[in-house]
């Protein structure tokens, strides 16, 4: 079937259509300019059942052809020419936006990954500071890691307030230093898993890129 042209029907600006003007040439525009002036209609503040009742179809309708309009620029394109069918755009736009879902969830969890691979390492180098004269750098991370565990079991995740400060790992782990001595704090492994637990809550608020660096940091070998 042949279609006019959305760009051929005065006014020429597909934003400048009116709901009588979708009604009287519904049947000449092609789908996708369908979907465009219901678009157009929806932006002026017609929701989908205004628009509906007064062109005198389906809600359903009006929502498949808005869906069809989210199909890849190339499927658009060929649907233009003919090749594809308004149920294909749509059955393409599904699949976009789960690959488009798929994609950002690996790439958040590649950078989860990431983030988590750098405060492992920052928590090594820091730990590889300290515990030469004290307990070992392997009970240090896994008090740090006990502790963080409880904490957020309990919803008692300790308070880091480090206001106007750029983030500079190796200077920000040294602000997170607990406010208790070292003398008062019974243990010297409680007192230094304080530490990283503190800075690791404050600099990764993701829980479980908190947990990750720590897992990382606490098999290290460096510290066997």
């Amino acid at each position: 079937m042949m279609y006019a042209s959305f760009m051929n029907i005065p006014p020429s600006s597909p934003t400048d259509i009116s709901v009588d003007q979708l009604k009287r040439d519904w049947e000449q525009l092609h789908p996708l300019d369908r979907a465009k002036a219901i678009s157009s209609l929806k932006k002026s503040g017609l929701s989908n059942r205004q628009i509906a009742r007064q062109i005198g179809r389906g809600e359903s309708t009006l929502r498949h052809l808005l869906l069809a309009l989210r199909a890849p620029a190339a499927d658009l394109i060929s649907a233009r020419q003919q090749n594809l069918s308004t149920n294909e755009l749509v059955r393409r736009a599904k699949a976009d936006a789960v690959r488009r879902t798929a994609l950002r969830k690996s790439n958040l969890e590649t950078n989860r990954k990431e983030h988590a691979l750098a405060g492992s390492q920052t928590i090594c180098e820091w730990v590889g500071q300290h515990w030469r004269s004290g307990p070992s750098g392997e009970q240090i991370v896994k008090e740090a890691r006990r502790r963080m565990i409880e904490s957020s079991l309990d919803g008692n995740l300790p308070k880091v307030d480090l206001p106007d400060h750029p983030f500079a790992p190796a200077i920000t782990i040294e602000r997170c230093k607990p406010q208790e001595t070292l003398e008062d704090s019974g243990t010297d492994i409680g007192w230094y898993g304080r530490w990283p637990a503190r800075w690791i809550i404050f600099v990764f608020p993701d829980l479980y890129v908190a947990d990750e660096a720590l897992q990382k940091a606490e098999q290290e070998p460096w510290r066997l």
